[in-house]
């Protein structure tokens, strides 16, 4: 009776984990979303450069906190994606979209 116990509980904790996925991306995703979106191949390219820091930083703090989506990320390729793949984001969340794109 115990190992059924066990195991039923068990079973239970990973179902459970498995649907705590979180949802919204972390800063990792975030910064490799920003070097992908502006084009950048190497992190010393962004340490050597300060204006294209300060760009791949504020797109990272962006994805963060408006919080863009997993779908979002994967969709940038690179620059030439990135106007498409926010419009996108702005039709699943009209909410978020108007924090989604720096002020130029």
């Amino acid at each position: 009776m115990r190992g059924t116990v066990r195991l039923a509980l068990l079973i239970s904790c990973a179902v459970a984990l498995a649907g705590c996925q979180r949802k919204a991306p972390g800063p990792r995703e975030c910064h490799e979303f920003a070097l992908r979106a502006t084009g950048v191949s190497s992190e010393a390219l962004v340490r050597a450069d300060p204006r294209l820091r300060l760009v791949v930083d504020e797109l990272t703090l962006r994805c963060l906190t408006t919080p863009y989506d997993r779908e979002l990320l994967a969709c940038a390729g690179g620059p030439a994606d990135l106007r498409a793949c926010f419009a996108a984001f702005q039709a699943r969340h009209p909410e978020r979209a108007a924090r989604a794109l720096p002020k130029r």
